[in-house]
């Protein structure tokens, strides 16, 4: 049994292979979260393990929050692990997804510093046009925080 597991494992990264590359893209808070924070820009980096029929994605970011008050400095680290399914060019993606919102605010001359982590979901879909150097990968996701608040990102990059 344990040669059958071995050979499946070989078998598997034997058909595979990897592409990886930069995002950026807006975030958009919806709910509670839209009247604390404005629409925010967002950068990523995400790496996919592409098989026959699906590819295992992940990616890490950071979210610049945008706060309709001065004295409000707040980011989102969101860290991704899922599978991407693909029809032609265009995919489908779901999976888990660790959100780290740090906030500071100054009062008075004090300043006052929190942070969170959560676990969530995510789901989304978008389309991969291959480029000379590489693919242009074009999305649009909803971000469940905490399977609470959610936030929907739309973002662009290239993976090569």
């Amino acid at each position: 049994m344990k040669y059958l597991v071995l050979v499946l494992a070989l078998a598997t990264v034997s058909f595979g292979y990897i592409s990886h590359g930069p995002q950026v893209g807006i975030w958009l808070p919806t709910g509670d979260m839209a009247d604390a924070y404005g629409t925010s820009f967002g950068v990523q980096y995400q790496l996919l393990y592409h098989m026959p029929v699906i590819a295992i994605e992940g990616s890490v970011g950071y979210v610049f929050l945008s706060s309709d008050f001065d004295n409000v400095d707040a980011h989102l680290i969101p860290i991704t692990a899922g599978i991407r399914s693909y029809s032609g060019s265009l995919y489908a993606a779901g999976g888990l997804e660790y959100d780290n919102m740090s906030v500071t605010v100054e009062t008075g001359g004090v300043e006052v510093s929190d942070s969170e982590g959560e676990i969530g979901a995510y789901f989304g879909g978008g389309m991969v046009n291959r480029m000379g150097f590489g693919k242009l990968d074009l999305s649009a996701r909803a971000h469940w925080m905490d399977f609470d608040d959610f936030m929907i990102s739309i973002t662009g990059g290239i993976n090569f």
